[in-house]
């Protein structure tokens, strides 16, 4: 038994996706061209790459006890110089630990072990600041609410634990889901609580979409997102490849020009034009009525990770190179530049009237810019980790939210306009979860934020008090998984994360 170079850098690329680094996850597999291989992946549980790696240090000591035998019986044996001394092979000591079909569920649960050790390992130095929920009590010293079974959708259907972006019609109670099989899945939601009876409705009525390509690259489809009007759905897959639905399903356009995945998605106002980022280090603005690309940016030396629409005509993207780009349809060059963090830009967003926006960065900072002058505001450096997600409040325009590998969430008073003395103030640090936070959201009416994370839970937050109110863990759950995407319905009643739907009540 041995394992090739394509094996070992698929087991690489999964072990990323599964302890939350998408982004690398997916540069890992442009970059190797793990697309390119048949691989056969069906039966790899997760947790393998890790299951190796601890089997491999067992064998370590296996063999060296062995020599150590070994020697001593040469010792005792002296007069028998023929004898020939067999040590244990590392490599083969691994190749022949390696997981059956009959060993699967057994194998499983020893890696998943495996890996949350390791995590917790990685985030040693953030254990003196956790907050833990147990049997529905925070450690912050008042009781949480936890959702109840009744309370939640389970949207079974995905073929894969691996559930990366959902996305809420603007009008409507139908959400999109997008996965790694290969598919976007619409469901339409039963208005009313959610139980047994709604779960049943939603899934028997789910609308299934097939990312289908000749592509052997990975398709995984990445990141979905309606149209402010919802009459249509455009999607992004790992081959590249962005496709654009109606509400009822039908593939309107195949967007072919990308030759990686698609990190971002979005929509302008209007809804004439879809920007498209990759990690191909462009970013594409497509006519949506011709299915033309109508410009491609190739600003950046790295890449894009973000995007967000200023206007109709003007947007910001953000990369892997560390920088910032405001560009605008008909400009061949960029309209400004901005150069401040020091590692990877993960997130973008406009403030709710445009006057700034705002940057978060693996340089654990986020910064608030002024796009006309290229000011940079301010830098705030509360965050210890990693920021990997930020979010306006529609309630407050200068409320920014913001979430941290560091395992908290951030609410930020950046008051004022670019002209005007900001504040800038913290206002509330929650600590409620164990592991990455990788999105946040506000409710429609900006009270209330719900976060999504590593540790597989949900919490919603008061935004102004920034009280935790309820919890839920999906561990144990036919939806279990990292919960990368969290979002509400227009009327905040519901919350999706990933694949699951729940009730929400003031």
């Amino acid at each position: 038994m041995s394992i090739t170079s394509d094996e070992l850098n698929f087991l690489v690329y999964r072990y990323l996706q599964e302890s939350g680094f998408v982004h690398s996850s997916f540069v890992f597999a442009y970059e190797s061209l793990i697309g390119r291989s048949n691989i056969a992946t069906a039966d790899i549980p997760p947790g393998t790459l890790i299951h190796f790696l601890q089997k491999g240090l067992q064998y370590v000591e296996i063999e060296k006890q062995l020599e150590e035998d070994a020697s001593k019986k040469e010792n005792d044996e002296s007069d028998s110089p023929g004898k020939d001394k067999k040590a244990v092979s590392l490599l083969t000591a691994v190749a022949q630990s390696g997981l059956t079909p009959s060993k699967r569920d057994r194998g499983t649960q020893e890696a998943e072990a495996g890996t949350e050790k390791s995590m917790k390992m990685l985030k040693a130095e953030n254990d003196s600041s956790k907050t833990v929920l147990a049997n529905g009590e925070a450690t912050v010293g008042y009781p949480v609410k936890k959702f109840k079974r009744s309370d939640v959708i389970y949207l079974k259907g995905h073929d894969t634990q691996e559930v990366y972006s959902c996305s809420w019609h603007p009008k409507l109670n139908l959400l999109a889901t997008s996965a790694a099989d290969s598919t976007v899945r619409i469901w339409t939601i039963p208005r009313g609580p959610c139980d047994a009876t709604s779960e049943k409705m939603a899934c028997s009525k789910a609308i299934v979409l097939k990312h289908e390509s000749s592509k052997k690259q990975n398709r995984d489809v990445t990141v979905v997102a309606w149209n402010c009007l919802g009459t249509l759905l455009a999607s992004g897959s790992g081959d590249g490849y962005v496709r654009v639905w109606s509400n009822s399903g039908e593939l309107k356009l195949t967007l072919v020009e990308h030759k990686a995945t698609i990190f971002s998605l979005k929509w302008n106002k209007k809804g004439n034009y879809l920007l498209t980022a990759s990690v191909d280090q462009l970013a594409i603005v497509w006519d949506v009525e011709s299915g033309a690309a109508k410009q491609k940016f190739d600003h950046h030396k790295g890449g894009v990770l973000d995007i967000d629409w200023r206007d109709d005509n003007s947007f910001v993207s953000c990369g892997a190179d560390n920088a910032i780009h405001y560009c605008a349809v008909g400009q061949d060059k960029p309209l400004r530049s901005f150069y401040g963090h020091k590692d990877d830009v993960n997130a973008i967003l406009w403030s709710p009237n445009g006057e700034l926006f705002a940057s978060c960065s693996d340089d654990r900072t986020v910064k608030i810019w002024n796009p006309d002058n290229g000011e940079c505001i301010k830098t705030l450096t509360e965050h210890t980790r990693e920021v990997y997600t930020l979010k306006w409040s529609p309630e407050s325009p200068m409320i920014l939210a913001t979430g941290s590998f560091d395992s908290t969430v951030k609410i930020w008073d950046v008051g004022g306009t670019p002209s005007e003395t900001s504040s800038f103030e913290c206002l509330h640090t929650m600590k409620g979860h164990d592991n990455y936070i990788y999105d946040v959201a506000f409710s429609p009416n900006g009270k209330y934020l719900v976060s999504g994370s590593t540790d597989k839970s949900v919490n919603v937050w008061n935004a102004r008090t920034g009280k935790l109110l309820q919890s839920y863990s999906t561990v144990g759950t036919s939806s279990e998984g990292t919960i990368y995407r969290v979002a509400w319905n227009h009327t905040g009643d519901k919350i999706a994360a990933c694949a699951c739907v729940f009730d929400f009540t003031e």
